[in-house]
C-alpha cells in the first residue's frame, strides 16, 4: 500500500493503486463513481422558485429611494413586504424584504432602476430549513 510523504494521504495512495493495477492488467481505469451524499445536497431553491428578496436602493439625487424602489417594485410584480430607510455613510439607502417574487422580476426591476441610473443590490432570502 502506498502511503506516506508525498502521496496525499491514504484515499490519493489507493487512488494510484487503483491505476497502477487498471495498467497493469490493461482493464480500462474510468472516472470513480460519484458520491452519493454530495448529489443529494441542495444547493439552494431551483432557480424558478420564487423566494423572497432583500432589496438595496441607494438614494440618488433628491428623490425619496423608498418611494421610488416601491413604486418601480410594484409596477415590476416584485410584491415589497418591509421597506425602510437607514442611513449609509453619505446617503440614504432603502432597504426592502419582499414577498416570494421569481429571479425574472426582480430582473426587470433591477433593468427598470438601471435605465434610470440606479444601482439596486439584491440577495435571494432563501428560507430557513
Amino acid at each position: 500500500f502506498l502511503s506516506g510523504p508525498g502521496a496525499g494521504g491514504t484515499p490519493t495512495a489507493a487512488a494510484l493503486l487503483d491505476d497502477l493495477i487498471a495498467v497493469a492488467t490493461g482493464a480500462p481505469a474510468g472516472p470513480p463513481p460519484p458520491d452519493p451524499v454530495a448529489a443529494d445536497v441542495p444547493l439552494g431553491p431551483p432557480p424558478a422558485a420564487e423566494t423572497g428578496w432583500y432589496l438595496a436602493l441607494p438614494a440618488a439625487g433628491d428623490r425619496d429611494p423608498a418611494d421610488v424602489l416601491r413604486a418601480r417594485a410594484n409596477a415590476s410584480g416584485v410584491p415589497i413586504e418591509t421597506l425602510l430607510e437607514v442611513d449609509e455613510p453619505g446617503r440614504r439607502v432603502a432597504v426592502a424584504l419582499t414577498r416570494p417574487a421569481s429571479r425574472t422580476a426582480v430582473r426587470r426591476l433591477s433593468g427598470r432602476l438601471a435605465r434610470s441610473g440606479l444601482v439596486l443590490r439584491a440577495f435571494r432570502a432563501l428560507p430557513a430549513s
